[in-house]
């Protein structure tokens, strides 16, 4: 874990840039005929996004305030790379964003880090959360799915953080994928998570890039409400747990 003290926006917006993989994806190239180019694009892209938020968010934070919320957004093509083939646009027309924000008053920034990252919590509040664990340089996930829209998933991040007394950021990238047919494929995911301690308690901030099965309008419809009814039980199952 790198430390710093008093990070900066300008700071964590650098160093969120620097952390973008850069190797060769298996699981990415097993979506079809989709290019190295296509790929180091698309992350460069999802990093340039993430980045941004990230930045926004600790601005807020630093100022001592805190927004909550949530966001399911599909992404258009060509607002991504603007020249594509079809098979790279029908990819990034199943990409998509999920955003979430919590306010949680009265609890230290250690302590809200500590129970997000276990596995006790994950798997009690979390939806369709099964499984969880840490290994060396990251996490494993393990899912259920959502019943008619996506099948089971499991999966491993590479997590990297840089912290001072105020805020930790978390930034993690797709490092392995189970690809067994009864499993749900994952070809994208680029998150980012921000804690901020502020006088009044935590605020925690995060974005996440995901792209696994092609979605159908029906199916993201369905995910988009899935995702915006669970977020604020997301919340209030968190900070119950913050609370024991």
């Amino acid at each position: 874990m790198l430390s710093a003290y008093g990070l900066e926006s300008t700071q964590i917006y650098s160093w969120i840039g620097s952390q973008a993989p850069t190797h060769h994806a298996e699981f990415f190239h097993a979506y079809g005929d989709l290019t190295e180019s296509f790929y180091r694009r698309l992350i460069s892209w999802s990093n340039s996004q993430l980045k941004r938020s990230a930045k926004s968010a600790v601005v807020l934070h630093q100022q001592n305030q805190c927004s909550e919320g949530a966001l399911f957004k599909s992404m258009n093509p060509k607002s991504i790379v603007p020249e594509t083939s079809i098979e790279e646009s029908r990819f990034l027309e199943s990409l998509f964003l999920v955003e979430s924000s919590y306010c949680l008053p009265n609890i230290k920034l250690q302590h809200a880090y500590d129970v997000f990252m276990s596995k006790d919590f994950r798997v009690d509040v979390m939806p369709q959360v099964t499984d969880f664990s840490k290994t060396t340089d990251g996490s494993c996930v393990q899912t259920s799915g959502v019943t008619g829209i996506l099948l089971p998933s499991q999966y491993c991040t590479l997590n990297r953080e840089l912290k001072d007394s105020q805020t930790v950021v978390l930034y993690s990238s797709l490092q392995s994928a189970y690809t067994d047919p009864e499993y749900q494929p994952l070809y994208f995911r680029e998150e980012v998570i921000v804690f901020s301690q502020l006088t009044s308690g935590v605020a925690v901030y995060r974005a996440t890039f995901s792209r696994s099965q092609d979605l159908g309008t029906t199916s993201k419809y369905l995910l988009r409400n899935t995702v915006s009814t669970s977020q604020s039980k997301i919340r209030d199952g968190y900070y119950e747990w913050l609370q024991q």
